[in-house]
């Protein structure tokens, strides 16, 4: 396994990680009502998990060095949004990051956190601060690599022989810019599809738009595309309504979409994405407008 953050203290039996069946169970034990949980890192494992143990009847406390974690995927506004959702459902969220651990056997296990303040005890603590891919054997292989291991439109590596994918690769798009790893199941499975393709000396299959879901707090968010590539916004609908979505635009064509109870919305932004599609704003923020009718042009 890899080694903890390094964070001193963090080899403790208290500080888990969520990567394995074995590693939810662990932590699944922990989550007694009552029990005091600390969560390092409001992304997508942190904050699930948040929400998970707040409604298991735990005291939660949720600290990121990020304001407003997610903004480059849901967009500024709606990743704002989000995150309140942890403070609005009682999870106490902190700008902060921890400095230190210290074992406290039995009483639990203390963090001291640089924002201030004396130390507080947890009984669980839950590091959900990211994942580095394992590239030692590409590097070893002589592959390129850039925080992941790089990849052509075929998931082909520098080596032509070698081919990756799933998590640890990275591809580089056709203007040679290196794209953000996907780390999502979906992704994977189109990463094995055009692996396939170059393997068998086949078409490629038609390239789309990157999605990705999470729950949170009793909402369901997805994202499509990549919203940092957006010149500006348009929501559809109010952060106040039940179900609405974001949409991110670039040059009259929607680059990215992220949405609140609403798949219907990103779904058909994916195909406006992938089929290049010019988008009227105005039309696309109108609730009444029917998106079915903006894919028919």
């Amino acid at each position: 396994p890899p080694p903890p953050p390094p964070i001193p203290g963090a080899d403790s039996e208290r500080v888990h990680v969520l990567r394995t069946s074995e590693d939810a169970d662990r932590l699944r034990a922990a989550l007694v009502p009552g029990a005091r949980l600390l969560v390092v890192g409001a992304g997508l494992v942190g904050a699930e998990s948040a929400s998970t143990a707040v409604r298991l009847g735990c005291a939660v406390t949720l600290v990121d060095p990020v304001a407003v974690p997610l903004a480059a995927a849901f967009g500024p506004e709606l990743a704002e949004w989000v995150h309140g959702l942890h403070a609005r459902n009682g999870v106490t969220a902190r700008q902060t990051v921890v400095e230190s651990f210290t074992d406290r056997g039995a009483a639990g296990v203390e963090a001291l956190l640089a924002d201030g303040g004396p130390a507080q005890t947890y009984d669980a603590v839950l590091l959900g601060v990211g994942m580095v891919p394992h590239t030692a054997l590409a590097e070893q292989a002589g592959l390129e690599v850039a925080r992941g291991i790089v990849v052509d439109a075929g998931q082909v590596t520098s080596n032509p022989a070698i081919l990756a994918v799933g998590d640890p690769a990275r591809a580089r798009g056709a203007d040679g810019v290196l794209l953000p790893r996907a780390e999502h199941w979906e992704a994977a499975q189109q990463d094995g599809a055009r692996a396939a393709a170059s393997i068998l000396g086949t078409a490629q299959p038609a390239p789309t738009a990157s999605w990705f879901w999470t729950d949170r707090h009793d909402r369901h968010v997805e994202s499509v595309g990549h919203m940092a590539s957006a010149s500006h916004t348009v929501t559809r609908g109010s952060f106040e309504d039940p179900f609405f979505s974001v949409f991110g635009l670039r040059d009259g064509r929607v680059v990215a979409a992220a949405s609140v109870d609403d798949s219907t919305a990103v779904r058909a932004a994916r195909r406006m994405i992938d089929r290049r599609m010019p988008a009227d704003a105005g039309r696309l923020a109108d609730p009444s407008v029917n998106l079915r009718s903006l894919l028919r042009g």
